[in-house]
């Protein structure tokens, strides 16, 4: 294939994912705030697009849309840790509400509330509400390595891009097992906390539609939904321990 053909070819390429950036960005990113707006994510996106169409294997089992995913999400979120979007600050009051929540269990013997756990941290619910949005936001990743990542260390690319060419028999096995413990732990939630995570991470819906099936703000969608990281987290470790 010739040069000129070469560069066509991935050029029509860029055109023909272009809906999937978009709905990468609508999607994960509907209640971003920040310094960018809706063009300049996808601008962003068109970058792990780029990267994803250069770095692709066609012989690994996997399609290319759900591999351009990765590369499109990890460019975007790269961007936004750089610029600070996650911080280290941030990441501290998530650690310390993880650990709240799990001497609160082990003290009262079931979930705490919100209330309790304001009193415990000697916070408002205002900053827990901001605790829980923040859990949202480093969730846009991956339900799968939101919940299995280490929470003592601090939030990075290497933890949410999968590296294909490192997998093993064992590795394999070990994500099976885990993709079966957080079934499980997903089941034991309320049917409108499952509802909320299949709109988000299997429908792929925005904040905002979400808000208006569940008939509430797309704020409260997000503190939700870090609200439901935090049990599924810790149902996670109960399982993992027996």
């Amino acid at each position: 294939m010739s040069e000129d053909m070469s560069y066509r070819n991935k050029e029509n390429q860029i055109v023909k994912y272009i809906p999937l950036v978009q709905k990468i960005v609508d999607s994960s990113f509907a209640n971003y705030s920040g310094e960018f707006d809706r063009d300049d994510l996808i601008s962003i996106g068109f970058i792990g697009l780029m990267d994803a169409l250069e770095r692709y294997d066609t012989s690994k089992n996997t399609s290319f849309e759900t591999y351009a995913r990765w590369r499109v999400k990890g460019a975007i979120y790269d961007e936004l840790r750089v610029r600070g979007k996650v911080s280290r600050t941030k990441m501290d009051k998530v650690n310390k509400l993880y650990d709240a929540v799990v001497k609160l269990q082990q003290k009262l013997m079931r979930e705490p509330t919100d209330l309790e756990l304001i009193k415990y941290l000697d916070i408002t619910n205002v900053d827990l509400n901001k605790i829980y949005a923040s859990i949202h936001h480093l969730s846009g990743y991956s339900l799968d390595k939101i919940i299995f990542y280490k929470i003592d260390q601090e939030y990075t690319l290497k933890d949410i891009i999968e590296d294909r060419d490192a997998e093993n028999p064992e590795e394999i096995l070990e994500n099976e097992e885990r993709k079966n413990i957080l079934g499980y732990a997903i089941k034991s939630l309320k049917e409108r906390e499952q509802v909320l995570l299949n709109l988000l991470y299997f429908e792929e819906l925005p904040v905002k539609d979400i808000a208006e099936i569940l008939e509430i703000s797309s704020s409260r969608v997000s503190q939700l939904h870090g609200k439901i990281l935090i049990k599924l987290k810790n149902s996670i470790k109960k399982y993992m321990e027996i």
